[in-house]
């Protein structure tokens, strides 16, 4: 029987501190989406600071992506519940499913950098071809959306959890928001 009080340990610490030191990698590349913003620059115009706001969610983006990929290896380490008993939880699936919607453009995007490299081709900015990456990661909050309610109305969802699921439905409830704001921000003609 799997213990259901999984403890904070020094292993889930160095795994936190890895994922954001990716987050940060990623940011860095990611930055030139930025243009310039600053949380304390004065504008008069109130759609350069929704640009502004449409370069920050991009970034938010990313550093989704990363505490996705934090909670889902933090699930698999033990003691964990079984894969038909963690295919129930609300917040591994809202994690999985996003890390699959982010996770199948960086596959092609690998694919196409390795056929640049064969051919000799030159290589262009790395931010340019994130920029799929980042369009996915707006669709995750979608997937999120459809796998929670695909569980609720099979009735299949565990409501019993520890910390790291608490932290998984946290993100999934941050990725709905974050694609409920950005749809708002194109329906509202900024992006």
């Amino acid at each position: 029987m799997v213990k259901q009080n999984r403890k904070f340990t020094i292993l889930d610490l160095m795994i936190c501190v890895a994922f954001v030191g990716l987050g940060a990698a990623l940011f860095r590349l990611m930055s030139p989406y930025l243009r310039g913003w600053s949380p304390f620059a004065r504008s008069a115009k109130f759609e350069d600071h929704l640009v502004d706001l449409s370069g920050v969610a991009k970034l938010a983006s990313e550093g989704l992506f990363c505490a996705n990929l934090c909670v889902l290896t933090l699930r698999f380490i033990p003691p964990r519940p079984s894969v038909r008993k963690l295919a129930r939880q609300l917040g591994f699936v809202a994690c999985f499913v996003a890390a699959i919607a982010v996770l199948a453009p960086l596959v092609r995007l690998f694919a196409q950098l390795v056929e640049y490299k064969l051919l000799g081709l030159k290589i262009a900015d790395p931010s340019h071809y994130l920029t799929p990456i980042v369009d996915a990661a707006e669709m995750a909050g979608a997937g999120v959306m459809a796998s929670w309610g695909i569980l609720v109305l099979r009735r299949g969802a565990r409501m019993k959890a520890d910390w790291v699921e608490y932290m998984a439905r946290t993100l999934g409830v941050v990725w709905i928001v974050q694609w409920i704001l950005w749809h708002g921000l194109y329906f509202a003609g900024v992006l």
